[in-house]
């Protein structure tokens, strides 16, 4: 049996013998939302897992990490509303860092 597994902008494959039980995981696929930034706002809204705005007023600084520009995350919709309700609890924006998660390669 051969697999095809994609790599950068091609694929690789492998040829795997014939017994081997091989199960193919595929991502679910997704619809975008028809309005980014309401729903962006709607999670900030709505934080999950306990998490409530009103109990980090105290807080000093932030610190944030974001994908760098190989992973296809949409910053333009998810950083200026982020940094906007830090602003709202009291975070200064010279008091916000940006780490940017860039793994194994520059």
């Amino acid at each position: 049996m051969e697999i095809r597994v994609p790599y950068g902008r091609s694929t690789i494959s492998a040829e795997l013998p014939d017994d081997l039980v091989v199960d193919v995981i595929e991502p679910a696929t997704a619809t975008a939302a028809p309005d980014p930034l309401a729903e962006v706002h709607r999670a900030l809204d709505h934080p999950i897992g306990g998490f409530a705005w009103p109990t980090h007023r105290r807080a000093e600084s932030v610190a944030i990490a974001i994908n760098d520009r190989t992973r296809p995350v949409p910053h333009e919709y998810l950083l200026a509303p982020l940094v906007e309700r830090l602003g709202e609890v009291g975070i200064r924006d010279d008091a916000i860092t940006f780490h940017v998660a860039v793994g194994g390669h520059p």
